[in-house]
């Protein structure tokens, strides 16, 4: 039997660490700002001076994996089987 999944790890060195450190600020504001899907991160320019850009979000996305708190806040329940 085999089973594939994507590590985090290795995607990590698909960037540059400028581009991995970015990506964790980026990811860490996502945090603080209180958990925002990816499309309203990216479309939000209500922070003055932020230094996160669109790409930075799309990088953290892809190396740290999705906001588990945007994950689990925004995601409805399923009804389960009787």
């Amino acid at each position: 039997m085999h089973v594939l999944f994507n590590s985090v790890d290795k995607n990590k060195y698909k960037y540059t660490v400028k581009h991995y450190f970015d990506a964790n600020k980026a990811w860490l504001i996502q945090n603080i700002i209180g958990h925002p899907s990816k499309d309203d991160y990216i479309n939000m320019y209500l922070i003055p001076n932020c230094p996160v850009t669109k790409v930075d979000i799309l990088h953290a996305e892809d190396t740290l994996a999705p906001n588990l708190g945007s994950l689990k806040g925004k995601t409805t329940r399923k009804r389960p089987k009787k």
